[in-house]
């Protein structure tokens, strides 16, 4: 905990446990406040939930990216879509 006092995240395991043992008084996003959407986007909504501010990869578009030349060499097209706050 001393990590998150001064600023730094604690781990994923870490705020889930807290979050369910202090019955969502304390949630995940409070703890990791700039990747919990990307550990946990099944709480993307959620009441009280900070909006997902980035863009979230469709699922599957890495795998399946094919190179667009037309965006330079190299350049992987890859489909993203906003997520719904």
């Amino acid at each position: 905990m001393r990590n998150v006092i001064y600023g730094k995240p604690c781990s994923p395991e870490l705020a889930a446990a807290i979050d369910v043992q202090s019955s969502g008084v304390v949630r995940r996003w409070h703890m990791r406040p700039v990747d919990w959407h990307r550990i946990w986007p099944e709480l993307i909504g959620l009441d009280g939930a900070p909006p997902a501010a980035e863009l979230v990869t469709t699922p599957g578009a890495l795998e399946d990216a094919k190179l667009d030349p037309a965006a330079g060499a190299g350049t992987p097209n890859t489909e993203t879509q906003p997520h719904a706050a």
